[in-house]
């Protein structure tokens, strides 16, 4: 049996954003007068929304008005601090020209924003390798919810059956 899609995420598969997270994550508490918290804290947060990263790292003394001022103010960081911090992964290209040469439908699912994403995708110049990109705002359910699968990629594989 032939692999017809990959379903892949960004960060922490095809890149090592940790160090870029880590600078915005501590900034944007620092900004919100709460604790620095510590790259290993902010690891364990790494693909979970930046609402429930901020619930956890406040642990849960942010309530919500205040969780989305910061989410909104960590994204306004993310272009010019967490991308420069980004980088692929050793071997991370030469996988995508392979599944793009085979002809493997491939899919990036994000729980980043799609700014930010397109941004990244952008800076690696990624995009070509790449049949669908979906993003925090793109999705009706963030990962790992499973209803992101039946509800947002299921429907792209039926409309790009791959032969």
């Amino acid at each position: 049996m032939a692999i017809k899609t990959v379903i892949l995420d960004f960060d922490g598969t095809l890149a090592s954003s940790l160090e870029g997270i880590w600078s915005c994550m501590r900034e944007t508490l620092a900004h919100y007068h709460f604790a620095e918290p510590t790259i290993e804290d902010v690891r364990c947060t790494v693909g979970l929304t930046l609402e429930e990263s901020m619930h956890r790292l406040t642990q849960g003394r942010c309530e919500k008005p205040l969780t989305s001022e910061m989410v909104n103010f960590y994204r306004t960081l993310h272009t010019s601090k967490a991308a420069p911090l980004t980088h692929l992964f050793d071997g991370a290209i030469p996988v995508l020209v392979e599944l793009h040469s085979q002809n493997i439908f491939t899919i990036l699912v994000s729980n980043k924003g799609r700014a930010g994403l397109h941004q990244l995708i952008s800076q690696f110049n990624i995009g070509s390798y790449l049949d669908a990109i979906l993003s925090a705002e793109d999705v009706n359910f963030r990962k790992p919810d499973a209803r992101l699968y039946s509800q947002n990629i299921a429907p792209l594989l039926k409309q790009h059956p791959v032969s």
